[in-house]
This record gives C-alpha cells, structure tokens and sequence, in this order.
C-alpha cells in the first residue's frame, strides 16, 4: 500500500492511519530504520533507471543467434501462456483498485486500468489464436485477427503504463475523496472493459478487410508491417515508463520493469522468423514475466510492510513496556476524573479515553476509537439540534478539528437515552518544535443549559416572526374591518355597530392572536390604532346617526395617538370599548384617560364582562357607560338559573350606576328571549347580525346605548368576514 507523499521513509501503517515512525519513536529516545535512509542523488537514480533496458538488450543481443531455430509446436503452450497472463493481469488489477480505494491516488486506477486492458485483449488473443481451443479458435476463422490483436494488445498496454507514470499536473495527482472512490473505481474499470472488448469485436468483425500480416507460421510480414510503427511506439513508452517509475519508489519500479519485459516480448517476437520458433518462445515467455512483475511487487510490498511493521512493532513494545508504570498512573487519574476526558494524537486516533466520557457519549472504548461495532440508533447533533450526516459514529477529527476552541457542544442521543447535550473544552499539547502531538478534550454534561438556550432561541426566531407578520400588516395599512350590528331588542332596528378586525393568513389564527403576537413584540398600540383608524374610515357610512364602537385596551387607552385620533370624528357618535384580557397596571393613569374621553362625549364601555379579569371592583373603578356580557355567560342562559341570576344582578348593577347593558354572543332565539325577559335593552351575535361591511342597513336614529368595537374578541373559533 502506498504511504502519503507527506510521509518519509519511516511511515508505518497502524490499522487504518498512517503514523510517522521516526518521529514517534526520536520522541522515545530510539533508534529508527528511518535514520539510515540516504538520500540517493539524481545521477545514480538515472543510471538505476536505465539498467533494464540494459539488461534487456543484452539478453536479446544473447538470444540473437538462435532465435530463428524452430522448435516442436507445443498446442498446450499458448492456452496456459494466455491463462497465466490473464490471471496475473486480473489479481494485479484487484491489488491495485483495492489500493486505490485506500490511497484515492488516480496514478495507481490508470496502472490498474492497464492490466484490464491488457487481460481483455490478451484473452481476445487467446480466442483467436489458431488451434489454441481445438481445431478452430473461437474468434480466429479470419487468419488476420490473431495478430492484429497481439499488435493492439502490446502497444496499448505500454503506452497506458507510460501515462500512469509520466509526470502529471498537480491538479491531477490530489487524491480522490473517499465517498467517491468507490464508484470511480468501478466507473474507470467498467469503461476499460467496454472500451477494449468493444476494440477487439470491432477487429474481429473487420479482420476481413485488414492486411494478412502472418503466413501459415511465417510471421515476417508482421515484422515488416507492424515493426516499423509499432517498435518505435512502444520503444518510447517503454523509456518514459522506465524512467518515469525510477524517479518514484516501490511499486512504480516493478511496473517499470514489466514496461521493459514487454518490449522484450514484442523485439523478440518481432525478429522471430516463425511462430514456434526459439525467438517466438521467448516472447510468450517474457509476456508472462512482464504480467508476473508487478503481481509479485504487489505480494512483495505486502511482505515488507508486515516485517517492517513486525520490527517497529517490536520496538514499539519495548517503549510502551518502560512506560507501564505511567500508564496505569493515568488510567487511575482518568478513572477517578468526574469529567469525560479524550486524548488524540497527531495521526488523529484515540489513544486514551475514561469511563466518564464513554458514559457521556454513550459509546464504549472500542466504539470511540473506532474498533468496535457501531452503537444502533446513535446520533450527533449540531448545536442547533440538526442531526449530523454519517455513519453513526463518532470521528476522532471532531476532538481534532475542535482542538483550542472553549465550550464547543455537541448533541448525543442513543436508541434507550434522550438527546444529551456536551460542552467539550480542548487544550493541545506541543513538541519543541510547535507541533501539535496531542489534543486533550474534557467533556461536561450541559444538557440543562443548552435546552434552555435552545428554547430561548426558538421564542427569539418565533418572537421575530410574529413582528414581522405584524409589521407586514401595519405597513399595509392596518387589518381590514368588518361590522356587527348592536341591536335594539325591544324595535329589533340596529342602534350602531362594532368593528371587528380581520387579519390575513390560515384561518385557525383568531384576531384575538394577532393583537397578543403584537403586544408581545411591542406593537399593540400600534395595531390597535391602525385598527382604530380604519374603522373610524368608515364611521359616514353607518347611517342615520349611529355610533361606532371601536375596541382598544389599557395601554391604547392612555396613548395620546389614540386622544387625538379621536378627535377627528363626531365624539357623541363614538364608544370606546375597553378589552379586559390583560391586568390594568394603573388604573390612575387608566381613569384619567377615560375621563378625558368622557369630557369629550365619548362614551365608554367594559367588554367581556363575566370573564378574563373582569371584576365588580374593575367596573367600579371605570365607571364605565356600558357593560358588555361576555358570551361566555350568554350561552345557555335560556336553560341555566345560575347564569339568569347573575345576568340579573349585574343588570341591577348597571342599574345603579346609571350604565346600560348589551348582550353578547346572542345566537339563538331563545337567548334572546330570555334576555329581553330580564331587561337586557341591547345585544348582538349571529342570530341578530353577523359581522360584513357597512352599510348595515336601516339604524336607529337614538344612538341609546353605546355599544363597543371589538377587534380581539376571544372566541372559540375566528369569526368568518363577510
């Protein structure tokens, strides 16, 4: 497996991370393989560079003489020639694609995209190759498909290896993310297979129309035909390869030799007279050595690592011995700490952890550190409560990345506990040098805190919302209103009307939660008076004199906006009607208020009477010109004594105070019976007149009794406009 470019000579491979052996170990007092790597200058590495093709034209140079003699023709030889190429091509192509998916390099898929070019051209080659499956190969009844497959087959192998190991673009060589190197790992080998086997049924279709390069056995024309072109290509290749794997280290060596080998193989197939001849032998021969290469660099690499691993190890060991006193020291102060403690090196991994943090994270040791299976219905939350996307485990990088930061939290949910929210507060510990060697996370349960945090931003974004509903419809110009007629029950003629406001949006919103939203963000007032204003728009158009109720509560009742509002329309056509859903805080400021109003001749009204905060001592304290029942005690007076009884003697009430009485929220028949009996001269609800524009009709010309506007009325469901 490859090391990262960042790391030395020294790098070891510990389970899944890559840790510096020299470091850790200077950092012991040890001694390290890594001290005696020599740097190797760049003169030697080009002369190393060149020795295999050296070698190889040597060898060739050596066989020259006797490459034309012709030996027995072995049918068995090409069939077990192509099977062993091909399955050291296939184990090379998953080695390598295996690699890749750990390092993510794009140089180790291109070398693997070679060996599946090669393994599928070279089993077309098989196929077609006369005589090697029997009488008549499968893909072989054109003489011209053999060859030509084995010229497609060892030029574009070399020339792929040549573009693995050509120097790249840094753009090119930063290694792939890890989500994504699986799918372009089968999308590179999946597009290799389709590209050549679609290459070599596009050679056996047209092997007809393509010059015959090989004569019974004589394979001259091949050499004259394709050596021309074909040597010169692969020549270079061959160079760029050699020297471009010689520059690099492991694995790019070996496929630099396998580079050489198959040029070996195509020089000494191409001076063979003949098929089964020494030189032809040869060939094959190299063939399979030139596939075998890179396979047994492949085991070779895994060896090494496991006996350098084995050494370091050893050493390893022998450190972690001596320190076996400090160990359990720590392991005794991390058990004792009350607060969850993680520690992580400079590779990123766990190496220490106490129970308070495995029962704060809910996950054991094995599970922190990534060893262990992952704990079912386990969840990380960001501090806004979101869930974080992953696999349901819990990264050493988020101590890592949180190294320095103070009262970072994190939520925590497993599938038998509810959500538990941490703080974790991370200090780093540095080398002479000031590099980061360990990152020390304590962990502290502030469930309690961060709810009530949460909870406090949630009002705070609802809080904004409900302004900025509010603010929307006072720069349109306030709600819209309709009207309720206030009824005469003895002439049954309409003596004024109630404005009433209505608000847009989903209709399970009552007006009465418009002007809470609005009290509660600081524009009541503001609402009541755009309200106010609209309503008192329409006041021309109640006809013959009536008067117009408009409601507005204690804090609008003393704003001057609300005195000089009023001021504008005819006062003896106006009754103010006081809603009663919240406490008065002063009712000295309140009264004066009122007495304002009444000085001016309007009249004034206490709405609700019989729910809310209403009180006997509230109305003695207002001296209010009207009383309003509330509909709470109007239903179902027709058949309940005790709200007869008490609808009488806040009659007798209002008879002794000089105030009049209307009655709310009438909506049968029988109510109103039943109310006119008792005295009540005034009502208004459904069954007399539903709230809708002005004009309402016919209206009494005696304003008589002030009925009142009530944009908030609180009802059990909105009233519907008309």
């Amino acid at each position: 497996m490859q090391r990262p470019n960042s790391m030395g000579e020294g790098a070891l491979k510990l389970g899944r991370e890559w840790v510096d052996v020299a470091t850790v170990s200077n950092g012991m007092g040890l001694p390290t393989a890594a001290d005696d790597v020599v740097a190797v200058s760049w003169q030697r590495r080009a002369c190393r560079a060149l020795l295999p093709v050296l070698v190889l034209g040597i060898a060739v140079g050596l066989l020259v003489p006797v490459i034309g003699i012709r030996l027995a023709e072995q049918p068995a030889f090409v069939p077990v020639m192509v099977a062993l190429v091909c399955c050291f091509n296939l184990l090379s192509a998953a080695l390598l694609v295996g690699q890749f998916r750990h390092s993510g390099e794009p140089r180790t898929l291109t070398l693997a995209g070679a060996y599946v070019f090669s393994l599928v051209t070279m089993s077309g080659w098989g196929l077609a190759f006369p005589g090697a499956l029997g009488t008549s190969a499968p893909l072989g009844a054109v003489p011209s498909t053999s060859p030509w497959l084995w010229v497609v087959s060892h030029t574009g192998a070399p020339v792929l290896l040549a573009a693995a190991l050509l120097p790249w673009r840094p753009a090119w060589e930063h290694p792939v993310r890890e989500d994504r190197r699986r799918r372009s790992a089968w999308t590179a080998v999946a597009a290799t297979v389709v590209a050549s086997t679609l290459l070599v049924a596009v050679i056996a279709v047209f092997a007809d129309s393509l010059p015959v390069v090989i004569q019974g056995t004589d394979i001259r024309p091949l050499t004259r035909f394709a050596g021309p072109i074909m040597l010169p290509v692969v020549f270079l290749a061959t160079v760029a390869t050699v020297v471009g794997g010689w520059r690099r280290s492991g694995l790019e060596r070996w496929a630099a030799l396998s580079a050489a080998a198959s040029l070996g193989d195509i020089v000494l197939t191409l001076l063979a007279p003949a098929r089964f001849s020494v030189g032809w032998y040869a060939g094959r021969t190299l063939g399979v050595v030139s596939a075998a290469v890179v396979l047994i660099a492949l085991f070779g690499e895994f060896n090494r690592m496991r006996r350098r691993l084995a050494v370091e190890g050893d050493r390893l060991l022998a450190a972690l011995e001596r320190s076996e006193e400090l160990k359990s020291l720590q392991h005794i102060l991390l058990g004792h700490m009350v607060d969850g403690v993680v520690m992580t090196d400079r590779g990123g991994g766990i190496v220490a952890s106490n129970p308070a943090a495995h029962r704060l994270l809910g996950l054991t040791a094995a599970q922190l550190s990534g060893r262990g299976p992952a704990e079912p219905g386990w969840q990380a939350s960001r501090p806004d409560g979101t869930i974080v996307d992953g696999d349901n485990s819990l990264s050493a990088s988020t101590f890592r990345t949180a190294a320095g930061q103070r009262d970072a939290i994190l939520g925590v949910r497993t599938a038998t506990e509810p959500m538990r929210w941490l703080s974790i507060n991370t200090a780093t510990v540095e080398d002479s040098s000031g590099a980061v060697t360990y990152v020390v996370s304590s962990i502290n349960d502030v469930t309690d805190r961060h709810t009530a945090d949460l909870a406090a931003d949630l009002e705070r974004r609802e809080r904004g919302e409900r302004g900025d509903r509010v603010q929307r419809v006072l720069d349109s110009g306030g709600p819209a209103m309709v009207f309720q007629p206030i009824i005469d029950l003895a002439t049954g003629k309409a003596a004024g009307a109630e404005a009433l406001a209505r608000f847009p949006g989903p209709l399970g919103r009552t007006p009465e939660q418009w002007f809470a939203d609005a009290a509660d963000v600081g524009l009541g007032v503001q609402l009541e008076l755009a309200a106010i204003r609209v309503a008192l728009a329409e006041l021309d158009a109640v006809p013959n004199g009536g008067y117009l109720s408009v409601n507005a509560g204690p804090d609008t009742v003393v704003a001057p906006e609300l005195h000089a509002l009023l001021r504008s329309a005819p006062a003896s056509r106006l009754v103010v009607e006081l809603t009663e859903h919240v406490a008065v805080a002063d009712y000295a400021a309140l009264t004066d208020a009122l007495d304002a109003l009444r000085c001016r001749g309007v009249r004034v009204a206490v709405d609700d009477t019989g729910s809310g905060f209403s009180s006997l001592q509230h109305i003695v304290n207002l001296k209010p010109d009207i009383i309003k029942l509330d509909r709470a005690l109007v239903e179902g007076i027709d058949t309940d004594p005790a709200r007869r009884a008490l609808a009488g003697a806040l009659l007798t009430f209002a008879n002794e105070i000089g105030a009049q009485v209307i009655a709310e929220g009438i909506e049968t028949l029988r109510e109103q019976t039943v109310l006119r009996r008792l005295g009540v001269r005034y009502g208004q609800g459904f069954h007399l007149g539903r709230p809708g524009p002005l004009p309402l009709g016919d209206l009494s010309s005696d304003p008589g009794s002030a009925p009142v506007h009530r944009q908030r009325r609180l009802s059990r469901a909105p009233e519907p406009a008309a």
